[in-house]
């Protein structure tokens, strides 16, 4: 990973598959669906989430943006750069109904 934030400042990649429902993630599912976050997590590299836009089902997709190591201030930079120039900070997901 170090390696890689050599050649470029950030890498930006989705964190995970396209949520199917709105719905609570039991803890032992973190260890068997597609999750793209835990390179980072045991890199120690600081990463953001956020919404890069919903698809056609209405869920959100998210987006991470990874950085260097002890490189928050880039990462956050970014982050806060791609939300003033989206839309998608203003957009929630249909809640469902209450049973």
């Amino acid at each position: 990973m170090q390696t890689a934030l050599r050649e470029v400042d950030l890498i930006m990649l989705p964190t995970a598959e396209p949520a199917k429902t709105l719905q609570a993630v039991p803890p032992e599912t973190l260890f068997t669906r597609t999750n793209l976050t835990t390179a980072f997590n045991v890199s120690g590299n600081p990463a953001l989430a956020l919404c890069m836009g919903f698809g056609a089902d209405g869920m959100p997709l998210s987006l991470q943006i990874v950085g260097g190591l002890f490189d928050e201030a880039t990462v956050l930079r970014a982050g806060d750069a791609y939300e003033r120039a989206t839309p998608w900070r203003e957009r929630r997901p249909a809640l469902p109904e209450a049973a």
